[in-house]
């Protein structure tokens, strides 16, 4: 489940999503859910708030509500006019830390942060946010092939249990058109993730964010 509070009810919910207590997300969040439920027919697992905007709170208020994990942070974005502070944040899959959301804790709630590339630094990205460059499939200010090559150098230099490279799409774009520029940038990221795999001798596997939260469930 995806949710930009204003779009949602922009009336109750004026704000981004760690603009609100606890309180105020279990009622924003349980309403939503019920909506996402009666649609598809069943409740939803796993997610993601708007421009990732989130604060302590809500790992623990998502764990209350039923989900298994969710994808909130943008490891290092800077962006406190959304809530959207994940400056010093975990960079691959843990359990969330229910005080603090910026690091690993104990919780059953799992945690997959977007990939971002650390060593390429930006001061201004989409929506004027510091942090680092990310694969952001829209976006035209970043060199999605370097930051590909960047993601996956760093998660083989820091050995970590869970190297993942976790992107994202948007549905108000055209991905059915081969020339629109955002099915350029995700066809770019998928020859360079084979590409900089084989040159490192490294295997791909595709994975859904509920298998990469079973395997961090079964594994700690």
């Amino acid at each position: 489940m995806h949710l930009h509070p204003y779009k949602f009810d922009d009336q109750r919910y004026p704000r981004d999503l760690g603009g609100f207590d606890g309180d105020q997300q279990r009622e924003m969040l349980s309403d939503a859910a019920k909506v996402w439920s009666e649609a598809l027919g069943q409740h939803p697992s796993f997610f993601r708030g708007g421009v990732f905007s989130a604060n302590d709170q809500t790992f623990g208020v998502l764990a209350d509500l039923g989900f298994d994990g969710g994808s909130l942070s943008c490891p290092g974005r800077v962006l406190p006019q959304a809530m959207a502070v994940w400056a010093g944040a975990e960079l691959y899959p843990h359990r969330a830390n229910l005080s603090f959301r910026q690091i690993s804790g104990d919780s059953d709630f799992i945690e997959v942060p977007i990939s971002v590339d650390t060593s390429r630094p930006m001061a201004r990205g989409d929506r004027h946010e510091a942090g680092f460059e990310w694969p952001y499939i829209p976006s035209r200010n970043y060199d999605h092939r370097a930051v590909a090559r960047g993601i996956l150098k760093q998660s083989a230099e820091d050995d970590t249990m869970f190297p993942t490279y976790m992107t994202n799409t948007h549905q108000d774009q055209d991905y059915a058109d081969p020339l629109h520029p955002a099915s350029i940038n995700l066809q770019s990221v998928f020859e360079t993730l084979r590409e900089t795999a084989d040159e490192n001798q490294a295997g791909l596997i595709g994975t859904t964010i509920a298998e990469m939260v079973g395997r961090v469930q079964n594994s700690t």
